[in-house]
């Protein structure tokens, strides 16, 4: 029986693992810490959004619910996403679910960063809700595409590398 080769840790594979793991988990872990810091500008942003159409200033209740709602939106349409996972992975593939998955981030992108200039931060809240979507997604797809490229004897090893990656995102 000739001796079989076995495949490593090549340079293609970690430029896979970078790309992917890194670019999909760092930006998971981002969008859900990064919301925290501008808290208070969002708000002033809520509340003189609500002013230019009234004309009164909203109640400090109603930003607070409108804030939590906007934080915590992220976290249903990472549920959403993170359910539709098989169906992209199936329909698509592990590496095109992925490329999709970009539509996400995209469609979140251009309602976020309109908002302000739109004076809607009902825009911020479906960015949110869109980019919860993509974190749901990059979760479940990362860590399946990472473990089919890899090599049988790596593949626990880079299939948790998504994890790890957004875990150290989160606590930066």
């Amino acid at each position: 029986m000739p001796y079989i080769q076995r495949a490593g840790f090549t340079g293609h594979l970690a430029f896979a693992i970078a790309a992917s793991a890194v670019g999909s988990a760092f930006q998971h872990g981002y969008n859900t810490g990064v919301v925290n810091a501008p808290q208070t500008v969002i708000e002033q942003f809520i509340n003189q959004t609500h002013y230019d159409r009234t004309g009164e200033p909203m109640e400090d209740g109603s930003i607070t619910i409108i804030w939590s709602l906007a934080v915590s939106i992220f976290c249903v349409g990472g549920m959403i996403g993170g359910l539709l996972t098989a169906v992209i992975a199936n329909k698509f593939g592990r590496k095109g679910g992925l490329l999709l998955n970009n539509v996400f981030v995209i469609v979140a992108a251009v309602l976020m960063t309109f908002s302000k200039p739109s004076k809607s931060y009902e825009m911020i809240i479906a960015g949110r809700f869109f980019i919860g979507i993509s974190s749901g997604l990059a979760a479940g797809l990362t860590p399946m595409y990472l473990s089919e490229i890899s090599p049988a004897h790596l593949r626990g090893a880079t299939g948790t590398t998504y994890q790890l990656v957004e875990i150290g995102r989160a606590h930066v």
